[in-house]
């Protein structure tokens, strides 16, 4: 808690990149996870309805798929309809994103501020409750 995370430049579903830099918002929730993880199935369509049902839009959801496969990914993101910003590059733990974060294991959050700075690490749904 405190410190400023890397920077995240990864291109989304359409190939665009995106960076964290740039994305305006009060409050990030940078969301790790996986379609073939179980937990992930659970807990991930439970953060998209907080996400879909903030009154004001306090925070963006920049969720990172280590998917290896772009169509197991992009199904992924079409059945749990996850209206936020996707991103992937595909490569599994091994991609810059995964190393820079230190990832080891899929579901993982940051909730950070306008600054990048960590301002919580949720590892439940009734944790990052507090934050919607």
């Amino acid at each position: 808690i405190g410190d400023t995370v890397p920077n995240i430049i990864i291109p989304d579903i359409n190939g665009n990149e995106i960076d964290l830099s740039k994305i305006k918002s009060e409050k990030v929730l940078i969301l790790f996870y996986a379609s073939w993880c179980p937990h992930c199935k659970k807990i991930v369509p439970k953060i998209s309805r907080l996400y879909k049902n903030q009154k004001e839009k306090n925070i963006e959801v920049l969720a990172i798929s280590i998917d290896t496969s772009k169509t197991d990914w992009m199904n992924f993101v079409k059945t749990n309809k996850l209206n936020w910003i996707n991103v992937s590059d595909l490569k599994d733990w091994f991609g810059k994103t995964a190393k820079d974060y230190r990832l080891y294991v899929a579901n993982t959050m940051f909730l950070i501020n306008k600054d990048r700075k960590i301002i919580a690490k949720p590892s439940t749904i009734e944790e990052l409750k507090k934050w919607f």
